[in-house]
């Protein structure tokens, strides 16, 4: 007995001394670390989706920190930026997106950690993608019986190598879904809707349930879901608004606005603005949850602003409007062009008092057209063609960098029989940054950044 007694008394006595030196080593390895300060251990981030959308940067640091402030942060080039702090975590997201093929620095300064009085500066480096494009090439030879496959090729801006993802006989329009493109291709008389994926061209069938003509193809930017009118000649008509889950193929069909002959989703999907055949323009709530939200009367769609708070639209007496959908109220948008007497053709909301508009106007009794872009600080003029061509599209990257302008002959060229997205079969797009510096000219149109 006295001995089970004895080697309990030393075996506790072992644990204690164990203990006691496990907690003696956690201590010094604390003041160590605090002493040493706060250090970067990894960092998590998409580079992409920091130039497209609402990203961020996740520093991963080596002790818990206290709250840091957007003050501490900077972001070069300059961006503004958010900032949450959780344990060992600090979430920084840029207030608007990123520059394509740009090196950024994220310095954090005066960092202190939960444990000790030592503070501590950190920086991570990262570089930005190339901007990525894809492009609707249709081809014309062969005629109706034997014409050649259209063609959506992908390129770069920084190079002129192209690649074939998707090649069919006739392609309406195409969108970006996440990782994959959906295609509106034409087959006897209705539309046929195909999933392309972008990392291995494998091409899946959209189920549909009662395969009909859709027109005006769009992203709902939430990653899962196209929207698109059916019906024939719906831009005249109007036709029913359809959203689809594309992964699913679960469809809603938008009711109780009419026949809509145009819409716009907003950047995160959760609204569309529509016109009915009426000139009725409203808010939609895509999820089906609010009422439809009368916004007046509208001849023409602009565009939602890339933060979803502003939408324009030509009204229905003409001119411009901005609606500024939280305010509830609008502003009339007049050209930025220097030339006397002229109007806008086309508007785009890229940021915060940031746009791209093309204007028309005469001068020397001859009509004109040109591409300005107004940051709110300053116009520049980007793009003018010459007299022998119009300037028939114009879209933008979603961080506003590039710009594409389509342009097409006046004269002596002939149009397609399409019957959607008709087209001048001498289309061409040049693609120019945002300083008005063409970078080069391609063959196609209906540009979709990536």
């Amino acid at each position: 007995m006295c001995i089970k007694v004895q080697l309990n008394r030393l075996r506790l006595r072992r644990f204690t001394l164990v203990a006691a030196v496990c907690s003696a080593i956690i201590v010094i390895l604390t003041i160590a670390t605090a002493n040493t300060g706060v250090r970067v251990r990894y960092a998590d981030l998409n580079p992409s989706e920091l130039t497209n959308a609402n990203g961020r940067i996740v520093l991963h640091v080596s002790v818990p920190i206290k709250r840091v402030t957007p003050e501490q942060v900077s972001l070069t080039p300059a961006v503004s930026v958010s900032v949450t702090t959780s344990g060992n975590t600090i979430v920084v997201t840029p207030n608007e997106r990123l520059r394509y093929q740009t090196e950024y620095r994220v310095r954090v300064r005066d960092i202190a950690g939960q444990y000790g009085r030592q503070r501590s500066n950190i920086e991570y480096h990262f570089s930005t993608p190339a901007a990525k494009l894809y492009y609707l090439h249709r081809q014309y030879s062969g005629g109706d019986e034997n014409k050649a496959n259209d063609q959506i090729i992908a390129t770069t801006m920084q190079s002129n190598k192209t690649e074939v993802l998707f090649a069919a006989p006739r392609i309406l329009e195409f969108v970006a879904v996440r990782d994959e493109l959906v295609v509106n291709t034409y087959h006897d008389g209705v539309s046929q809707l195909q999933r392309v994926s972008l990392s291995n061209k494998r091409t899946q069938a959209v189920p549909v349930a009662k395969p009909q003509l859709a027109a005006k193809l769009q992203s709902l930017g939430d990653g899962r879901r196209v929207g698109y009118i059916t019906g024939e000649h719906s831009d005249t008509k109007g036709g029913q608004l359809q959203l689809l889950d594309v992964a699913n193929g679960s469809l809603r069909v938008i009711e109780g606005v009419g026949a809509v002959t145009d819409w716009r989703a907003s950047p995160d999907g959760r609204l569309a603005a529509v016109i009915t055949v009426k000139g009725d323009l409203l808010l939609i709530d895509t999820a089906g949850k609010k009422q439809p939200r009368p916004l007046g009367s509208a001849s023409e769609l602009g565009d939602f602003s890339s933060d979803g708070r502003m939408l324009s639209f030509l009204g229905s007496a003409g001119g411009f409007v901005a609606y500024d959908l939280e305010r509830n109220e609008r502003r009339a948008i007049f050209s930025d062009s220097t030339q006397a007497n002229s109007y806008i053709v086309r508007l785009k909301l890229l940021g915060k008092n940031t746009r791209l508009m093309q204007s028309m106007f005469i001068a020397d009794r001859k009509p004109g057209s040109e591409v300005t872009y107004n940051d709110g600080r300053s116009v520049a003029r980007l793009y003018r063609p010459d007299g022998a061509h119009d300037i028939t599209g114009l879209s933008a990257s979603l961080n506003g960098q590039y710009i594409a302008v389509e342009a097409a002959p006046q004269q002596n060229s002939s149009f397609d029989n399409y019957p959607v997205d008709g087209r001048n079969m001498s289309t061409r797009t040049v693609l120019i940054d945002q300083n008005g510096t063409v970078m080069r000219t391609i063959d196609g149109c209906d540009v979709v950044w990536k």
